[in-house]
């Protein structure tokens, strides 16, 4: 995005005085300046953006993990009751055994799950809490880039103002020029007149 400081219509550099040439170029290395520092800010903004988007993808991780997990312990389960089953057909007491296998193997799922659960739980909280900490920390900074810039859009304001008062002031001073200078040429070419 490109900023400049209008020049007042009908006036170049050359009309100006070696001191408003001097303020113009200040002008000029300022506007410079306030750019360079928005092109940064921009870019910083941009690496959080990135940063926010890796978070995003590592929740996303971490659910389509959750979802896996939760799978594999329902075809554990199924697997389990399957095993059980036929082991019943084969034999009473080796379905008793089974059936003391499945308990057990439902409780440690249980405790199992309530601990991924629980680990889960821990992990996504931090990163929300990370997240929501830049989310923020980026709406601070953006405050506060916003109130700079407010800051800085007044002053360029007040410096437009100046250049077109300064922009009236040359505009008078040049038809006064037009105007002494046509005093000028009457006065040279009455003496021509008299003499003829």
């Amino acid at each position: 995005m490109e900023r400049s400081t209008p020049v007042p219509m009908g006036m170049g550099e050359q009309s100006l005085t070696p001191g408003e040439q001097r303020i113009l170029a200040l002008m000029e290395q300022g506007q410079q300046r306030l750019e360079q520092r928005l092109d940064r800010m921009d870019q910083r903004l941009d690496r959080m953006d990135q940063r926010l988007d890796r978070m995003d993808q590592r929740l996303q991780s971490l659910e389509g993990g959750q979802k896996r997990t939760e799978q594999q312990l329902k075809e554990l389960a199924s697997k389990v009751d399957q095993e059980a089953a036929d082991s019943k057909l084969r034999d009473r007491k080796l379905a008793a055994a089974l059936e003391g296998l499945r308990e057990e193997g439902q409780n440690q799922k249980v405790w199992l799950v309530g601990r991924i659960e629980r680990s889960q739980k821990e992990m996504l909280e931090a990163m929300h809490l990370e997240l929501n900490s830049l989310r923020t920390q980026l709406s601070t900074r953006l405050d506060q880039h916003e109130t700079r810039l407010r800051a800085v859009e007044h002053t360029l304001e007040r410096h437009e103002e100046h250049m077109r008062e300064h922009g009236q002031s040359i505009r008078g001073l040049q038809q006064e020029m037009q105007k002494l200078t046509a005093a000028v040429e009457r006065l040279v070419q009455a003496p021509h007149r008299e003499s003829r």
